[in-house]
């Protein structure tokens, strides 16, 4: 078990962050969102921190992170290890212990559907340092009339919800009705997206992303185009429509968002870090498709050249991103059976590649 202090330590006492590092070996009643003795600590902290505070607590109630923040703001550490599974929660819990009484928030609201984590708490720390109201938001399925709701219980001493009855029956009921959005079954599916001056050319480009997507074997859950003159630098997407566009995907169990437009190697790695899902772009596609109807040796090798020199100048120092980049459609990317690939493993085979077609020609 893996178990993180995440966050900046800096300023606080010694025997403070010992008391955080206790944290760590402590667990949460599986029945509850949190344990009143558990959540007492972490309100005390807090106070005595004059921080927010944060935990991410696992299913058994485990603790898995023991978050620091400013007396503002918090952030979540990255979850990659817990694999995302579009279409289903993560079967993860984050506490927040806040010390004002704003309670849940918009940025709350996104952190949920983004990581879609099993729910998000936050937890008011009183001037005395006990814990004052708690507010609970949780996701709906798909289709419902509302996309997050609350859970009843909004007093710690009195929870009356058994959680993980209620998140497992609510993660049952998520994956069955994702499942009936796909009308064709054991298929991929994708978010189409791109950035366009008017609604025709949208059209127009978007159909042939359509056509050129189900030829790689992946069918459509959703079409989210942006009308604007001018792309974005960072995402090509304004960064609130690719929020959008990534929720709609993990909501519909889409594992690719597809860009039509082609992105460049900073904009490709920008939004391999902002989302989870694999991340491909049209001439990625294009290249998928050639990959999936490469019959002869020679056409082969030619095909996988092209991606590969496609993919190098994508990667970034940090792997972690890389099946997202590489993957391609199904596995036929060149680096999704080999995450430990690297520039200068790509280079090699690059110049076996030229060399083995060389001698081909």
């Amino acid at each position: 078990m893996v178990i993180i202090l995440y966050g900046k330590t800096d300023g606080l006492p010694q025997h403070i962050i010992k008391r955080f590092e206790r944290l760590e070996k402590r667990k949460s009643s599986a029945d509850n969102v949190i344990s009143v003795e558990l959540c007492k600590e972490l309100c005390a902290l807090a106070r005595a921190s004059s921080r927010q505070l944060g935990l991410i607590i696992n299913r058994l109630g485990v603790v898995e992170f023991v978050i620091i923040g400013t007396p503002s703001d918090i952030e979540i550490p990255l979850l990659s290890r817990f694999k995302l599974i579009p279409g289903r929660l993560r079967g993860l819990r984050f506490i927040r212990v806040s010390l004002n009484d704003k309670g849940v928030d918009e940025d709350d609201k996104t952190d949920l559907s983004l990581l879609r984590l099993d729910s998000l708490t936050v937890v008011v720390a009183k001037t005395d340092g006990l814990p004052g109201k708690m507010a609970t938001i949780h996701l709906m399925p798909p289709n419902s009339s509302e996309a997050i709701n609350f859970l009843d219980d909004d007093d710690v001493y009195n929870q009356r919800t058994n959680y993980i009855e209620f998140i497992e029956a609510l993660d049952n009921e998520i994956i069955e009705k994702t499942a009936s959005l796909h009308k064709i079954k054991a298929k991929d599916y994708a978010v189409l997206t791109g950035c366009f001056r008017n609604k025709d050319a949208a059209k127009f480009n978007l159909d042939e992303l359509l056509e050129l997507s189900r030829s790689a074997g992946v069918e459509v859950s959703a079409v989210m185009p942006q009308i604007k003159n001018e792309i974005h630098p960072k995402y090509l997407i304004g960064p609130g429509r690719l929020k959008d566009s990534v929720i709609k995907a993990l909501n519909t169990g889409a594992e690719y968002l597809i860009f039509d437009n082609n992105l460049t190697p900073s904009q490709s790695r920008a939004i391999a870090e902002f989302t989870e899902l694999k991340v491909i772009d049209r001439t990625q596609l294009i290249l998928d498709i050639f990959a999936k109807r490469a019959k002869s040796n020679e056409g082969k090798l030619r095909v996988e050249l092209a991606q590969l020199k496609y993919i190098l100048p994508r990667l970034s120092a940090r792997d972690d991103a890389l099946s997202r980049l590489s993957g391609g459609i199904g596995g036929r990317g060149p680096g999704e059976t080999k995450l430990e690939i690297d520039r200068r493993r790509i280079n090699e085979r690059i110049a076996f590649l030229s060399d083995k077609l060389k001698k081909i020609e």
